[in-house]
């Protein structure tokens, strides 16, 4: 489904779960409520499949750089260091001669064989260790929050789904939502209930109704039916976003012309 459609259905739920009027066409330009998946993976095997390539890309980057500077107080492994190094620079700046430079890409290896390719090379795996180490550390977190259970994880993405509709629904209604089910073959019997079924099916999310709804309702609380603060709050922030601005423009000013002190 294209995102122009799929974001008119899911206005034509909301809606119609809402009761509201004369929406604008400007608002499908965006879905009703957010639609991102909470986590990255979509399956446990999914997530390890990164790990695993992550910490792998971490152990051999590491020995890279091992065998590019690793001290050594042995006289034969630094000569060997350095013939290795002068030979790699002097055919990296061959070649480089040889090959015109077409795109950016071309230009930035020619850069690079011209300054160097051995110490750059150095430089950009260790910077590359740094990206894939700050990666491992993302992951290491998701798997806490999202792999780290036992038995089997639930459908983050159905609950979440399901948590952002009700926080509308208590929102605008004023009310919390309920959840029931039919005697005639277990279908949902609240309005609710039966725009989850709808919104799952435009998202295309294989999961039951029940478990996501109950659980996304026994997060809510009273909190979840007050409209957001307006009035003398707003203007304390509206006051203070303006003082600040006015003393930035200030401050500005005065660097602008060195009187800055």
């Amino acid at each position: 489904m294209q995102e122009f459609d799929l974001n008119s259905a899911l206005h034509e739920v909301v809606n119609e779960l809402l009761e509201r009027q004369n929406q604008n066409a400007l608002n499908l330009l965006t879905p009703p409520i957010d639609i991102d998946q909470p986590n990255e993976h979509n399956s446990k095997r999914e997530f390890t499949l990164e790990l695993d390539a992550v910490e792998g890309a971490i152990k051999h980057a590491t020995a890279l750089i091992d065998v590019f500077i690793a001290s050594s107080d042995n006289a034969d492994v630094e000569e060997m260091q350095n013939r290795l190094r002068l030979n790699i620079d002097r055919s990296a700046r061959k070649t480089s001669k040889t090959e015109p430079s077409e795109n950016l890409f071309d230009l930035v290896r020619k850069n690079t064989a011209d300054a160097g390719l051995w110490a750059m090379g150095v430089f950009t795996i260790w910077d590359l260790r740094k990206a894939l180490e700050y990666r491992k550390k993302e992951l290491k977190d998701q798997e806490v929050e999202f792999w780290s259970l036992k038995n089997r994880a639930p459908k983050y993405y159905a609950r979440i789904i399901a948590l952002r509709l009700a926080r509308l629904y208590a929102l605008e209604k004023g009310k919390m939502p309920t959840y029931g089910t039919s005697r005639d073959g277990g279908y949902p019997s609240t309005e609710f209930g039966r725009a989850v079924e709808r919104v799952f099916q435009i998202l295309d999310i294989d999961a039951g109704i029940r478990g996501p709804v109950e659980w996304a309702i026994s997060q809510l609380t009273d909190e979840d039916l007050k409209p957001p603060q307006t009035g003398l709050l707003g203007g304390l922030l509206s006051s203070e976003v303006r003082d600040y601005g006015e003393k930035t423009n200030a401050v500005v000013k005065a660097l602008l012309k060195g009187q800055a002190t």
